[in-house]
């Protein structure tokens, strides 16, 4: 009895040994094979849940979207309604916002550049089918552009086309290949729509050079900003009134050409209205009596003259005097000779004036006002270019 007892407990002790020992490779097996079933379902049931996330939030940002254009279509039409557009105005307005910017309706109707952009699509198509409608289309976008405000234009950012122009703009153009044989003409841009500009050339211009389907070379500058160099095609020429019609132009060449460096000046001037002298001699100019006064805001200023809008016209032969108001200097009196009237919308004049008789010591206090602003600007360019 005991040898048994004896060698049952051997033979446990060696059964330990060896299930201690022996690699576990079949209990892998096992453990493996009951994984791969049990994470099948479990890989199942993990990506429909993924698959029913996914899909929800697409629902749920599809529903924002829809949401958000049509709030936006209500902004549309609430500002279309205020503005005062036609039903043909608003027809076309909505029409343009479902071909070219469906998603984003309220910008067309908010930013010049969205606005800008469709209406550069819509007339390119309807000038690549040479469709009768892209004159009509023209007028009837630029009276919306007009009532929804994105006519106008601050003075000083650079322009992209010739539809940011304004009537009233004097222009040089002239017709020919070679420069040497342009016969050259001075006018003013009388209007303008979406589609074409038309200008009003000075009384007495010879227009026989001018052929309808050429290209006129043009010139002009613009207030506060640069000289710019462009074409154009001649679409027409009208005899009652006397006026050349042309298509847009999108590339312009803008040259700066300024005996001063200019710098962007904002400030509220009283402008002081005196009379010039009958031969025109300056020498006195500091000793005459303002004759009337009005409002003004300067718009840049430079150490050769400013540019300044007032609420009123002023007649070209008369002299200003304003008050400089400098940080860092006493405010000081001017006295300028008015170099150009230009009428802009909303009853304001741009009057860009030259000095005259300023002295050095003057001068040079503004210009060294202009090179403290000037600064800034530089150091920011520079940085930028080392980038």
């Amino acid at each position: 009895m005991f040898r048994r007892v004896v060698a049952a407990g051997v033979n446990a002790g060696a059964k330990r040994v060896r299930d201690r020992d022996m690699p576990n490779t079949a209990l892998f097996y096992i453990i493996s094979d009951t994984d791969t079933r049990l994470l099948a379902p479990v890989a199942l049931v993990c990506v429909f849940f993924i698959a029913v996330a996914i899909v929800s939030e697409i629902s749920r940002q599809r529903m924002r979207t829809r949401a958000r254009i049509r709030g936006e279509w209500d902004v549309v039409r609430k500002v279309s309604s205020e503005k005062g557009l036609s039903a043909d105005e608003q027809g076309l307005l909505e029409r343009l916002i479902r071909r070219y910017s469906p998603r984003a309706p309220v910008s067309v109707v908010t930013v010049r550049q969205s606005f800008d952009a469709c209406v550069s699509a819509c007339l390119g198509e309807l000038d690549k089918i040479n469709s009768p409608e892209f004159e009509t289309t023209g007028a009837l976008l630029r009276d919306v552009r007009d009532r929804i405000g994105l006519h106008y234009l601050p003075f000083g950012p650079s322009i992209r086309s010739t539809r940011e122009l304004h009537a009233s703009q004097p222009v040089l153009f002239a017709a020919g290949i070679d420069q040497a044989d342009r016969k050259g003409a001075r006018g003013l841009i009388s209007d303008i729509t979406e589609a074409v500009f038309y200008v009003t050339p000075e009384e007495g211009t010879n227009l026989e050079a001018f052929t309808p389907g050429n290209a006129v070379h043009f010139s002009l500058w613009r207030e506060d900003d640069a000289r710019y160099a462009f074409q154009a095609r001649l679409v027409r020429v009208e005899s009652d009134p006397v006026r050349l019609a042309f298509r847009h132009a999108v590339s312009l060449n803008r040259m700066q050409s300024r005996e001063y460096y200019r710098i962007g000046f904002e400030q509220s001037a009283s402008v002081g209205i005196l009379n010039a002298s009958v031969d025109g001699s300056d020498d006195d100019v500091r000793l005459r009596p303002v004759v009337t006064r009005t409002r003004g805001r300067f718009t840049n200023l430079s150490a050769g003259g400013f540019a300044i809008l007032i609420p009123q016209p002023v007649p070209r032969q008369v002299l200003l005097r304003v008050t400089l108001q400098f940080d860092g200097f006493e405010p000081f009196d001017v006295e300028a000779r008015i170099v150009s009237v230009l009428s802009l919308p909303g009853g304001q004049y741009l009057v860009r004036a030259s000095y005259v008789g300023i002295s050095e010591d003057v001068r040079d206090r503004i210009t060294r006002f202009i090179f403290r602003r000037q600064q800034p600007l530089l150091h920011h360019a520079d940085a930028a270019s080392g980038e």
